[in-house]
């Protein structure tokens, strides 16, 4: 039943990281716990790990989503370079200083994801808008500082950092819906495999899972990529039919939906 569930799981998270280019993790994060869970993971371990297999769930969703884009040619390889290795060295050093530590639990990454997931609903109700007086210059300098900031939320999340790369870009370069899209994957792509090389020469604290490597534990992952493979590709040619409010009002009525749902598991084991 759980490989099933994984599938699912992966069909429409990588849906929706095609969609609205924030990656997958948003739906890998509430099932890789009970999957992970099942896989021997002790509960000390498993914030950890969560975020580990999310995020290496994440790379081949955004390698999908960006064949997608490249088919459409709409890829922004500069953009996104300097944004992934800004991200991923920055994720890195957050897992490092914080992640690893006996600080980090499931708790507060419940508690993490569920004001994350309010900001990513705030922000969609305020709207993502070019500027009516047009487009600013782009400076590719200020990709660094907006690596940084999804390089903090992939590391404490495992969402990818799509969450805070999209509303930064959209703020400060004024770029149309469609390319900061295209943009964020390639950030992600990039953060999240370096991230996922270092989650695979790391040592767990209290979890012996087999099949695993470090924090990776390939049959839960692969099998959620069977879904988030077909499901990218989906989501990106959904996105170049829809209009972006529309598909804003539906990503908003999903992030409610999270909340209520995250906010009475924490409630529940409080």
């Amino acid at each position: 039943m759980i490989y099933f569930l994984l599938v699912i799981s992966g069909l429409f998270g990588g849906f929706l990281a095609g969609l609205f280019g924030v990656g997958g993790g948003i739906i890998y994060v509430i099932i890789l716990p009970y999957a992970l869970s099942g896989f021997g993971v002790e509960p000390d371990d498993l914030a950890h790990f969560t975020i580990a297999n999310s995020l290496l769930a994440v790379i081949f969703t955004s390698l999908s989503a960006l064949y997608r884009h490249y088919r459409l040619n709409n890829l922004y390889p500069k953009q996104s370079v300097i944004l992934g290795l800004t991200g991923g060295l920055t994720a890195i050093s957050m897992t490092v200083i914080f992640v690893e530590t006996a600080v980090f639990s499931m708790e507060l990454f419940n508690w993490i994801l569920l004001l994350l997931l309010a900001y990513m609903l705030i922000d969609l109700f305020l709207g993502i808008r070019k500027n009516s007086r047009g487009e600013r210059r782009e400076k590719n300098w200020l990709y660094v500082p907006i690596g940084f900031a999804g390089g903090v939320v992939a590391a404490v999340s495992g969402l990818g950092g799509g969450v805070a790369v999209i509303p930064l870009i959209a703020k400060f370069q004024r770029k149309d819906f469609r390319q900061i899209t295209s943009i964020s994957m390639g950030f992600i792509a990039i953060s999240a495999l370096l991230v996922s090389i270092y989650n695979a020469m790391g040592s767990p604290r209290n979890s012996e899972v087999e099949n695993s490597l470090g924090f990776l534990v390939f049959p839960v992952t692969m099998t959620l990529v069977i879904g988030v493979v077909i499901g990218a590709q989906f989501g990106v040619r959904f996105g170049q039919r829809v209009g972006s409010e529309y598909i804003r009002y539906g990503f908003m009525i999903l992030l409610s939906t999270l909340i209520i749902y995250k906010g009475f598991e924490i409630y529940i084991h409080g």
